[in-house]
């Protein structure tokens, strides 16, 4: 082959190939309340804004689905049938944002929902989500499953009630399963506990909400676009047609779809941080109850360190009891994010360096937790190996 012949070719080559890596994204659009929590106002995001629903599935790759179906950890509807050629079960999504976290509304199509009464004999329906922010590969996706049949079918029409509804969010019944990519750490939270949601339906299909805050992500915020700019998305759907994806397979994070973020205004920026900020000293302040109180050792007994100590969260589990640790430890680290305290009710007035540098101390609020066990760790390492006695 002439040189002539052989770079066109080659042009061809890499043509098909960039087109067969095209990822899909979506971008969250910012919305001042973006909390649709009952039947009427998701309807209404459905009927309202219909045209901003991204309704790009594809078929799941048949040889792939079949391999699924050995998953010892998840059981999932990968079989077709013929149900899936009769009746096509539309799938569409939008994500929405606020300075409290993320929202995503679902439909999911279910023409069965018309014909049966009966949720038993309803065909299996569930939603299997990733997400994960930026493009760093070690850092651990968050994935859950909800299914969508209640127990007790709930119709709709155009948002007006036929029937008293009732929105499946009991976490009891196992409607939503949260499967994390990695061990729980002041790094990586997980979103059981965190997460919030719901389900409904009419007689054409379901709609789907799940709300999680930022706070799970509050070091990966995409205030600045980037790598933490666009996170890494898909939405599965199993069904009778066998599984519908709307960017890569299970699993395989490189070809899930990206999630990308609008150009947040300052206002929206100081919004979400100001936000985040204040929900971290809340906490915090809860945490260091059971410190803060002052007991006379003539007083103290350990019926009242139980107490002190179911008045706080696991932190307080420690010894609160142990004035020495308290002294040295505790009560010094304390005062100093107390301090963070008077800048976060001042945040409006900040500079814009002012307000960087102090949102990049939220940790020491979120995670005091953990810092305190490192705080106990190292009094009782100086207790067993140090020669001198820590007064």
């Amino acid at each position: 082959m002439k040189f002539h012949q052989f770079i066109p070719l080659c042009l061809l080559l890499w043509g098909f190939g960039a087109a067969a890596d095209e990822v899909k994204s979506v971008e969250a659009l910012w919305r001042g309340n973006p909390r649709p929590s009952v039947p009427e106002q998701l309807y209404k995001l459905w009927k309202d804004e219909n045209k901003l629903w991204d309704r790009r599935f594809m078929p799941y790759n048949r040889k792939e689905a079949d391999e699924l179906y050995t998953d010892p950890v998840l059981q999932r509807e990968t079989a077709a049938s013929a149900m899936s050629t009769e009746n096509p079960r539309t799938t569409a999504f939008i994500v929405l944002c606020n300075n409290g976290g993320i929202y995503c509304a679902i439909y999911a199509a279910e023409p069965e929902l018309a014909k049966n009464a009966d949720p038993a004999k309803l065909p299996n329906n569930s939603l299997e989500i990733f997400i994960g922010p930026g493009n760093d590969p070690r850092y651990p996706f968050h994935q859950f499953v909800i299914d969508l049949k209640t127990e007790k079918q709930v119709y709709h029409n155009n948002g007006n009630k036929i029937t008293d509804h009732q929105f499946s969010t009991d976490k009891k019944e196992g409607k939503l399963k949260d499967y994390p990519w990695g061990p729980e750490n002041r790094s990586y939270r997980r979103l059981e506990g965190n997460i919030t949601y719901g389900v409904t339906n009419n007689r054409e299909g379901y709609l789907v909400w799940f709300y999680i805050p930022w706070q799970i992500w509050y070091e990966h915020l995409p205030l600045d676009g980037g790598t933490d700019g666009k996170w890494g998305f898909n939405i599965i759907r199993w069904a009778p047609g066998g599984g519908q994806t709307w960017g890569g397979n299970v699993h395989q994070r490189s070809s899930f779809g990206k999630l990308t973020w609008p150009k947040f205004t300052q206002q929206q920026r100081d919004a979400i941080r100001s936000s985040l900020l204040n929900s971290a000293y809340e906490n915090y302040k809860k945490l260091t109850a059971a410190f803060r109180i002052e007991i006379p050792d003539s007083e103290r007994s350990f019926e009242d360190g139980t107490a002190l100590a179911q008045q706080s969260s696991e932190a307080a589990a420690m010894p609160v009891m142990d004035q020495e640790f308290v002294k040295k430890f505790v009560r010094p680290m304390i005062e100093e994010r107390d301090k963070l305290g008077k800048s976060i009710v001042n945040f409006k007035n900040l500079s814009e360096e002012e307000k960087t540098a102090l949102y990049a101390q939220i940790d020491k609020l979120y995670e005091f937790n953990y810092d305190l066990e490192n705080a106990r760790r190292r009094f009782l390492e100086d207790k067993l190996f140090s020669t001198e006695t820590i007064k």
